[in-house]
């Protein structure tokens, strides 16, 4: 099955009237510096396949070069996307 895990994706809040065709999974950073999370996520969730997830870490908490990075969220995510991808 398909399934979209999207990172703090910023440029979903200019897309809220799309249509999601597979499951879609949206985690944002606590904070995003250019929008409120908070309605943007209750918006998209609002949507059937649709699920978001608001995370304590900041933007960039998986990229190894980002100054929000965080080795132990980077690990706990990179095993919950080796479980998704084995469904």
């Amino acid at each position: 099955m398909k399934k979209l895990i999207a990172f703090y994706p910023n440029q979903v809040r200019h897309h809220l009237d799309l249509v999601a065709n597979v499951p879609c999974e949206f985690i944002f950073a606590k904070q995003e510096a250019h929008f409120d999370v908070d309605p943007i996520a209750t918006r998209l969730a609002q949507q059937a396949n649709v699920t978001c997830q608001l995370v304590e870490h900041g933007h960039g908490f998986m990229n190894p070069l980002s100054k929000c990075f965080d080795s132990v969220a980077y690990q706990q995510y990179s095993k919950y996307l080796s479980v998704e991808n084995n469904r």
